[in-house]
């Protein structure tokens, strides 16, 4: 004969059931026991020292005004000395001035470099020099002495060019002192030949200002 023996029986939807509702409110008290552990937990906040305000005063001086300052006394007036020792009474020399007794300034007399006239004339053509400006740098002498001094720079001449293209007059507005190249630049200006100026195809005469350079090679 077949024995029976007494198994439990499982019911599945209560123990389900029961199962769901125990490890919901196991999950329930481990969340409020984390979050209770988080509020307790400080973190540490980085205070910065107090800042020591430090007010210093001073006791300031009262201003005190000037017054106004004694006028001086009045000069005294000279005594007669009664000392035979002191010297005599000097008289003093007459220092008014005679208009009258001016002398006349001498008279002008009208030299060479008066008499010349920088009247500017309109030109529609300036002169230039035969070849360019180039050929006063070619016929150019460098001193010797500014080239040992190593003597560089611009002289400026203010040059007179009549109708036949001839230098006439030449005056140095530039100088580079006492080196010889003012010299130099003037010979060099004199000894180039010249178109003169073209004022409605006639030539004229005009005053020009050229540059001449001294550069060490």
């Amino acid at each position: 004969m077949k024995t029976q023996t007494n198994k439990p029986k499982i019911r599945f939807k209560t123990d389900y059931k029961k199962n769901t509702d125990r490890a919901l409110i196991f999950t329930l008290v481990i969340v409020i026991f984390i979050f209770q552990g988080w509020k307790s937990y400080d973190t540490p906040v980085n205070k910065t020292p107090p800042v020591k305000v430090i007010i210093e005063t001073h006791d300031l001086q009262p201003i005190i005004q000037q017054k106004d300052l004694p006028r001086p006394s009045r000069p005294a007036i000279p005594v007669e000395s009664e000392d035979p020792d002191f010297p005599p009474n000097e008289t003093i020399d007459d220092t008014r001035i005679d208009l009258g007794n001016i002398p006349q300034p001498p008279e002008f007399k009208e030299t060479v470099e008066t008499k010349t006239e920088y009247i500017f004339i309109a030109y529609e053509q300036p002169p230039v020099p035969v070849g360019g400006y180039l050929a006063i740098q070619k016929v150019l002498k460098y001193p010797k002495t500014a080239r040992k001094a190593q003597v560089e720079g611009t002289v400026r001449l203010w040059v007179c060019i009549d109708e036949s293209g001839q230098v006439v007059e030449v005056k140095v507005l530039k100088s580079l002192g006492n080196t010889g190249c003012d010299e130099a630049a003037v010979a060099a200006v004199k000894s180039v030949k010249w178109q003169p100026a073209l004022q409605r195809d006639k030539p004229v005469k005009v005053w020009i200002s050229i540059p001449v350079k001294f550069m060490l090679k």
